[in-house]
């Protein structure tokens, strides 16, 4: 028999544990840290946008300071129209009187504002005759301009225009159209009446007898947003990455002079109003001289909203010498008061600026100022145009700039 020791032979399991944590601990850390950033990232963010904010602050305090010293030491006040505007737009009222020599005084409010559309760089708002004085009748208008022609298209444009105290005009979008309110299909509709401006008026002799006649002539505003952007010189070239504010500036002068469509209205109208612009609308000066194929087919002038080709003629629509843009809404996306906005530019009073570009009246613009009642000039001028310094707020016709600019 033998003996075996048991504690020799006994199995002997070693138990041990490796240090850690359990996933649900890990979970519950990440959640801590996760509530710890929502509550800290917020309160971070917000700081940093006030400390920036208060730094904003400080810095336009000091420019504010700067401009004060300046202006104390200038004699200049708040109202004052940067002395870059108004030589700009001295240059480009010469730039018109150097072409025109009608014996009158254009006034004119000039002045800078901040224009909310940040494509936007001037806008246009014109004195206008009155419509229920005897000076804005068709028959004072065609009197006059018949009165004040001395061209070739002064004669040709004058001879084209109908006879009689109304006049007719393919139109549409109307609330009295036969063919449904606000329809945009053409109708032949007769007034009696012409937007005139006062401006225009003045070439023409029709303000010394109307009483709505004021000191102003309209109003010209460019947008604070571009004041950096603009060069000034209207030299032999225009900065690569700057705006012509000299050519800029003589387009809405010209807008002034009677370069400006009620088509644009009719445009505005029906848009804002969806359909039927309402009724009484007559037509401006230069609507006179717009045409289309299918107003032509009528024998009459085209003062429709919409697309197609719309075209400047000084022969009852016979010939066309320049293509006009078609409106804002129902168009092709520029104001009806220009040229359109073709390549290679038609000239000044084209819709838009481009970087670079450099804006100067052009054979076709004086054409068009022409027919208006204008007499372009074969000898030094008499012609004047006073610019005021003051800043009224009204909106008209606008000059923006290329998409690409």
């Amino acid at each position: 028999m033998s003996y075996i020791d048991a504690a020799a032979t006994r199995m002997q399991i070693n138990k041990s544990r490796k240090s850690g944590f359990t996933l649900v601990e890990i979970m519950i850390v990440v959640a801590i840290i996760g509530l710890l950033a929502a509550i800290a990232i917020p309160n971070f963010v917000k700081a940093r946008s006030a400390s920036q904010k208060a730094a904003c602050i400080a810095n336009l305090k000091q420019i504010e300071g700067a401009k004060a010293t300046w202006a104390l030491e200038q004699k200049k006040v708040n109202t004052d129209t940067p002395t870059d505007v108004v030589n700009g737009f001295n240059m480009a009222a010469n730039l018109w009187s150097a072409t025109l020599v009608d014996n009158i005084t254009i006034n004119i409010n000039v002045g800078l504002e901040n224009i909310s559309n940040p494509s936007i760089i001037g806008e246009t708002s014109c004195s206008w005759l009155n419509p229920t004085n005897s000076s804005a009748t068709y028959t004072s208008f065609v009197n006059a301009l018949q009165s004040h022609s001395r061209s070739a298209d002064d004669a040709s444009a004058y001879a084209h225009l109908q006879s009689g105290p109304t006049y007719s005009r393919w139109i549409n979008g109307t609330t009295d159209n036969p063919n449904g309110d606000g329809s945009l299909t053409p109708y032949n509709d007769t007034m009696n009446w012409v937007g005139i401006t006062t401006a225009n008026g003045k070439a023409l002799g029709l303000t010394l007898d109307d009483p709505s006649f004021s000191a102003s002539d309209g109003t010209i505003k460019f947008s604070t947003q571009w004041t950096n952007r603009f060069d000034y010189a209207h030299g032999l070239t225009i900065q690569s990455d700057k705006i012509d504010f000299v050519g800029a500036a003589a387009h809405e002068i010209g807008h002034l002079l009677g370069f400006s469509s009620g088509v644009d209205d009719l445009d505005s109208l029906y848009y804002t109003i969806y359909r039927g612009a309402g009724t009484n609308f007559s037509s401006n000066a230069i609507d006179f001289f717009r045409f289309s194929s299918l107003s032509l087919s009528n024998g009459l002038p085209d003062y429709t909203v919409g697309t197609g080709y719309k075209y400047f003629s000084v022969d009852g629509g016979s010939n066309a010498i320049a293509a006009f843009s078609t409106g804002v809404y129902l168009g092709d996306g520029s104001q009806a008061s220009h040229w359109t906005n073709a390549s290679p530019r038609v000239g000044l009073m084209g819709p838009k600026a481009g970087d670079g570009e450099k804006l100067d009246i052009t054979q076709t613009d004086l054409r068009a100022i022409d027919v208006l009642g204008y007499s372009l000039i074969p000898e030094p001028s008499s012609f004047l145009l006073v610019l005021f310094g003051a800043l009224l707020c009204f909106r008209g016709r606008r000059r923006s700039i290329n998409p690409t600019g």
